[in-house]
């Protein structure tokens, strides 16, 4: 019984730390603001960017900014903007649009 215990709790570990894990880069990961290679302004009146898969972005936000690595997991992707921007930034409900980079998919 105790050995069928530690299997079960483990079985119910494992997926929700490997979940945990995913979301924390499945969109990538801040950079330095030196490694971006295009600058995005994200006005109240913005409602989506464009980026592409492996793009190092910095977005400027009124007298605020932050630069983001798109590691995304798949090819193309969508989320809000506030996932990744720091919590005292206000993103304006901006939704990002990743695109595949044709140097990954030989396109």
């Amino acid at each position: 019984m105790k050995k069928f215990l530690t299997i079960a709790a483990i079985a119910i570990v494992l997926p929700l730390s490997a979940s945990a894990a995913n979301k924390t880069h499945v969109n990538g990961s801040a950079a330095t603001a030196s490694a971006s290679t295009r600058v995005i302004n994200v006005l109240p009146k913005t409602k989506h960017v464009n980026v592409q898969q492996g793009e190092t972005v910095k977005f400027v936000v009124g007298d605020k900014s932050f630069t983001w690595h798109f590691d995304t997991l798949r090819a193309s992707d969508s989320f809000p903007l506030s996932k990744i921007a720091p919590a005292e930034i206000d993103t304006h409900r901006v939704r990002v649009y990743v695109s595949p980079n044709p140097l990954y998919h030989g396109g």
